[in-house]
């Protein structure tokens, strides 16, 4: 399968190899692609995934009471952006003075819906690998879902991709929920600054 890597003006973009799927808001003749979140926007904690193991799970019970989440949409087999995104958010973790699973949890989840629980467990294993402090297996979560799931989810947290012929165009960034599922902020790109999810880590309802 062809990849191909682009650098777009005021953001990064990737287009990754992905096979066409059935007509929706990510198809080419769509809004364009980005980040178009709004604060406070509620996430459907009903929405049904996979996890690593490939159990059904929802969102609801992967997010911890007074715990915030970081939520993270990459998809596994990117062959750049996302591997970035991914080092990017190691790098913040091995940072951060909060403890994950503690102070804050992940979820990651593939927004290609053709992915499998395999390939959530194998991008989970490397990451573990590379933090500083061993997590419980709970404390950072690899998804994957259904289309309906991957584009309700992504909707509501304004993430935008396009659908270009057989492959997929992204943007970057992370976003920080509440334990209610509202959006409390996101940081876009590839380095996210200690301060700034701190800030967003500790903001108040």
């Amino acid at each position: 399968m062809r990849f191909l890597n682009r650098l777009f003006a005021g953001g990064l973009a990737v287009l990754v190899g992905a096979m066409p799927l059935n007509q929706s808001w990510a198809d080419r003749d769509a809004p364009k692609m980005g980040i178009f979140t709004k604060k406070d926007a509620a996430i459907d904690l009903g929405l049904q995934f996979q996890d690593a193991q490939g159990r059904q799970v929802t969102l609801a019970q992967l997010v911890k009471k007074d715990t915030p989440v970081i939520l993270v949409p990459i998809f596994y087999d990117c062959p750049r952006l996302c591997g970035l995104t991914t080092a990017g958010v190691v790098k913040l973790v091995n940072s951060l003075p909060e403890r994950l699973g503690t102070d804050y949890t992940i979820i990651a989840y593939s927004f290609n819906s053709q992915e499998t629980p395999a390939a959530a467990l194998k991008k989970k294993q490397a990451v573990f690998a590379q933090l500083k402090s061993p997590p419980h297996d709970a404390d950072w979560e690899f998804l994957v879902g259904s289309e309906s799931s991957v584009l309700r989810l992504s909707e509501q947290i304004g993430f935008r991709f396009r659908r270009a012929d057989q492959e997929l165009e992204h943007s970057s960034a992370i976003f920080v929920l509440s334990p209610q599922g509202r959006v409390r902020g996101y940081v876009a790109g590839v380095e996210f600054p200690v301060k700034k999810i701190e800030a967003l880590l500790g903001a108040k309802p």
